[in-house]
């Protein structure tokens, strides 16, 4: 069995997310520029169609500033989405670690992503830059519950020299046309946000993601690691692949499509076995599929 590539269900998902956010949020606002570029960027008046929402006649949109405030709130609900996945992310790792029967310490006030780091034995040392992450799940709370508006920590955190040096190293893309950057921020004041501020923040949430996945796979075992892949495959509530000719065939192709592993079916029934798996693992997939082959 080879994990070299191997992912987790929780990274799978956020996986996925941060490719379509990206695409999305690109799509939003290159069409709100359009509007903007097609005369409403110099207050000329522009209608836009509601398609099937019961809004009534199209409005005739002719102020620059609806526009700009169009895209700041894009900004905004972009960063709260990424914030939001990110925090999936987490709950889905102390799920699969629930699941394996890795012993959880004694309850902390710690955060969210503090707590799983704990989980996961991951010295300081060894831990994936949280700067940017930070930052965000400060912005996060600053637009979800002040208007946007700046808090105290925001402006320190906008300062911190782990940030800058975030920042300093992050190395653009062949084809961009930005520098990562944040905007400035004033206590109480709103902060500008701009929609490459979402894709910023989803790209740090992403990067620490895998980070954090690669330390839990190690922490399961290949036996563990088939564990999960046969859960998500055969006793999920909405199992993640279609089931196959045979219960070992489809969790092979959950772990050779979905999560990247490279197995043998002659390896599966006896990995499941070392974890106590392999009885469960059948009567699930049996259950749903009473008329193919346990294996």
């Amino acid at each position: 069995m080879d994990t070299t590539r191997a992912v987790s269900e929780p990274l799978r998902r956020i996986i996925d997310h941060h490719n379509a956010f990206n695409r999305r949020v690109k799509l939003l606002y290159g069409s709100l520029n359009k509007v903007m570029s097609d005369g409403l960027g110099n207050d000329v008046a522009v209608a836009l169609p509601y398609g099937d929402e019961p809004w009534g006649e199209p409005k005739q949109w002719s102020s620059s500033t609806d526009g700009d405030a169009a895209v700041e709130l894009l900004a905004e609900l972009g960063i709260v989405r990424a914030a939001s996945a990110f925090e999936d992310f987490l709950q889905g790792v102390i799920a699969e670690l629930d699941r394996a029967g890795i012993s959880a310490p004694a309850q902390t006030k710690a955060d969210l992503i503090e707590r799983v780091l704990v989980r996961l034995s991951i010295a300081s040392s060894d831990r994936p830059s949280l700067d940017l992450v930070r930052f965000f799940d400060c912005a996060r709370n600053c637009i979800v519950h002040q208007m946007g508006r700046a808090n105290a920590e925001l402006v320190d955190l906008s300062v911190e020299k782990g940030l800058a040096d975030v920042l300093a190293s992050s190395t653009p893309r062949a084809k961009a046309k930005w520098k990562p950057a944040i905007p400035a921020t004033s206590l109480g004041k709103p902060v500008s946000w701009r929609p490459r501020h979402a894709i910023l923040a989803s790209d740090a949430y992403y990067k620490a993601a895998v980070a954090i996945d690669q330390r839990m796979l190690s922490v399961l075992g290949d036996g563990r690691i088939v564990a999960m892949a046969s859960y998500w495959a055969v006793a999920a509530p909405i199992p993640v692949v279609e089931a196959r000719s045979s219960h070992i065939a489809t969790l092979r192709t959950a772990l050779n499509d979905r999560y990247r592993v490279k197995v043998k079916a002659t390896e599966i029934g006896p990995l499941l076995k070392s974890v106590g798996r392999w009885e469960n693992a059948k009567v699930s997939f049996h259950d749903r599929n009473p008329k193919r082959p346990i294996d």
